[in-house]
């Protein structure tokens, strides 16, 4: 969501895509402006939150992996965005990755 403006006037945009396609949700006014502080509010809220999952997800995959349990491995991948090639998780993949020196 950011401020948009359309022959003088801001409006509050919330975009759908890339290509800056989105909708109007209202001129500028308190409402909308503590509608737009809300939205920042609850997205840091989120990325932090998204940090600590992810931390706690990185602990749980070293540990699982030592183990050689699969499941926390899978799914740290999967956040990743099955980044290097990554498309399956088996016992195979793991086992290739354990030799790889770690980043």
């Amino acid at each position: 969501m950011r401020w948009k403006r359309v022959r003088g006037v801001d409006y509050l945009f919330r975009e759908r895509d890339r290509r800056g396609n989105g909708t109007l949700l209202g001129r500028r006014n308190p409402e909308t402006e503590a509608r737009l502080r809300q939205f920042h509010d609850r997205k840091a809220a989120a990325k932090q939150r998204l940090a600590q999952i992810k931390a706690q997800l990185d602990e749980q995959a070293r540990l699982n992996q030592a183990l050689r349990l699969i499941a926390a491995v899978c799914v740290r991948r999967a956040t990743d965005g099955l980044a290097e090639g990554d498309r399956e998780c088996g016992m195979a993949r793991i086992r290739m990755r354990t030799r790889r020196p770690r980043r």
